[in-house]
Order: C-alpha cells, then sequence, then structure tokens
C-alpha cells in the first residue's frame, strides 16, 4: 500500500532494537514464572529469532551491535568491582583463592580428557580445556542482581569470577604455546616468553584500571546530586571500556579493577555505582545476552560430529 503511493519503508534500526528489547523482556518473563532465571530467557529467545530459525535478528545486525557486548562487559565488571571491599575479602581469602584454582584447573583437566577422548588429538583436547577454564561473569552478575543476592557468598562468587579471567588469560597462553609445538613438532618454548604477553596484559588492565578509579574517586567526591555521579561512572566505564580495546587489554580485568578502587577508597561510591548499574544495566543486559543467543548458529553443531553433541 506504501508502495503504491510512492513511499518506500526501511526498518530503522532503533526501531528494530526497541521491539527487540521489549519483545526479549517480555518473553524472559514466562521462564522467572517457572523459576529459570531470566538470562536463559534472554538466550533462549535470542536463539529462536536469531539466523538459526526465524532470522529475524540477522548476523549482520548482530555484528553491527557487537559495541554493546562491549559496553555491557564493562558494565558487569564496574559492578563486581563495587562489591569487593578488602575488608570483606581478607576474610574470605583462603576460600576465594581454593575456589579459583579448583574450579580452574578442575575445568581444564576434565574437559581436555574428555575432548580427547573424543577426538584422540591432544591439541585439540589442551584448547578447548585452556578455553573452559574461563568463566563467563555476565550470566553469573546477571542471576546474582534478579535475585538481589548479597553476602559472603556472593562476594566470594563475584571476586572467583574477575579474577578467573586473569587466571584464564595466563593458562590459555601457556596452552597455546604447548599445542603450537605439539604442532609443529619443536621445542617447548622458554617460560617467560609464554607468559610476557598475558602478564603484561593482566598488569596493564590492572594500571589503567586502578589509575581510572583514583581519578574517579576524586571527582565523585566533589559531586553533590546521585544523578550526576551516575553519569560521570557511565561516562568512565565508556572510557575505560574505549582504551582497554585500544591497548589490548583485559576488559573486565580493567572495569573490575576500577570498581574495587573506587569503592575501597569511599563505601558510599559502592552505592552510586549500584544505582548507576540499577538503572542503566537492565537495557544493556537484556540486548547482551540476546546477541549472544542470535550469534549461536545451530547449523554448525553437526559439522563438528561427537565432539559438537559433548
Amino acid at each position: 500500500m506504501l508502495d503504491s503511493v510512492g513511499i518506500h519503508y526501511e526498518p530503522n534500526i532503533l526501531a528494530v532494537i526497541g521491539l527487540l528489547i521489549a519483545v526479549y523482556f517480555l518473553g524472559s518473563k514466562a521462564f522467572q514464572r517457572v523459576g529459570i532465571p531470566q538470562v536463559v530467557g534472554f538466550i533462549v529467545i535470542g536463539v529462536v529469532l536469531g539466523p538459526s530459525l526465524l532470522n529475524i535478528v540477522p548476523r549482520e545486525l548482530s555484528e553491527e551491535l557487537i559495541f554493546i557486548s562491549e559496553i555491557a562487559l564493562g558494565l558487569i565488571g564496574f559492578d563486581m568491582g563495587s562489591h569487593l571491599l578488602f575488608g570483606e575479602l581478607r576474610k574470605l581469602g583462603r576460600s576465594i583463592v581454593f575456589i579459583l584454582l579448583l574450579e580452574a584447573f578442575g575445568a581444564f583437566a576434565l574437559v581436555t580428557a574428555g575432548v580427547y577422548a573424543i577426538t584422540q588429538s591432544w591439541h585439540t583436547a589442551l584448547i578447548f580445556g585452556a578455553v573452559s577454564s574461563a568463566t563467563a561473569p555476565a550470566a553469573t552478575v546477571d542471576v546474582l542482581a534478579e535475585y538481589d543476592a548479597k553476602g559472603p557468598l556472593t562476594t566470594t562468587l563475584l571476586a572467583v569470577v574477575g579474577l578467573d579471567d586473569a587466571l584464564s588469560l595466563l593458562l590459555f597462553s601457556i596452552i597455546a604455546a604447548l599445542t603450537e609445538c605439539l604442532m609443529a613438532q619443536s621445542g617447548v618454548p622458554p617460560l617467560l616468553s609464554v607468559l610476557g604477553l598475558p602478564l603484561v596484559e593482566i598488569g596493564g588492565s590492572m594500571v589503567l584500571g586502578f589509575a581510572m578509579g583514583m581519578l574517579l574517586d576524586f571527582i565523585m567526591c566533589r559531586m553533590k546530586r546521585r544523578h550526576d555521579a551516575m553519569a560521570i561512572s557511565i561516562g568512565f566505564v565508556f572510557v575505560c571500556v574505549g582504551l582497554s580495546q585500544a591497548l589490548g587489554l583485559s576488559l573486565i580485568l580493567t572495569t573490575m579493577v576500577m570498581g574495587t578502587a573506587t569503592v575501597n577508597r569511599c563505601a558510599e561510591h559502592g552505592r552510586h555505582i549500584r544505582f548507576t548499574i540499577e538503572l542503566a544495566g537492565p537495557v544493556i543486559y537484556v540486548l547482551f545476552f540476546t546477541l549472544v543467543g542470535a550469534r549461536f548458529q545451530i547449523a554448525l553443531l553437526p559439522t563438528m560430529g561427537m565432539l559438537g553433541i559433548a
């Protein structure tokens, strides 16, 4: 009808994003009604509307919106850091270290053994094992926020998830170098050359996050209104995310250190940060998880054979 009168309509990307936010958020409530966290609903609906099924969210749109994932991870890291007070961490230190080492190396050992049993390939098994040692922080943080969880268990979880990022970087670098040697049938490279890049990445992330946290604290201490603190916090997250990407640093670790440095300088800032996340986070998280689901390609699973099924 519109074409007949000379009007050509093209879907506006903002209209599509707005529609997706509404559909995904309302659809996730059906999962909550049966006791399933809303993050599962976001991902499942993303798969249904993505290229694997209905293709309402094509791959091109997912790739154009990749910056939303980076912003979401920045907010997640910032939120995690705002919960990590040094006084509480000292009390929970031993349990945090124990859980961190056991979950990272336990996952690595089990996945490596399982993949090798299927593929009979050490380099494939080691790479999958190294990847499995990483703990995705986004789903954990979203579930904790959904249930408004607080206490020692929550603090331990957030600390483990955050520190796991650094440990996984080290482990993956070692395994990647070892795998390359296995494939090339060459000697094992010096440990220092293997650890150099991840240590620089981790150290750089901590330095940048600490510096940004101190600067943010300095500015927030001079602000009288809560909404002003919210605006500057969001701005610093964006800057931190951009600098991390430009410098090749760990986005999650950088923003987590920034949040930790800020809240330990002034506990009041922790409330400002959480107020910021509560207001800005939900919309970003909805898009983040639904885009994760939309990028999932079911058609690729059969090409992986038994490994894909496992």
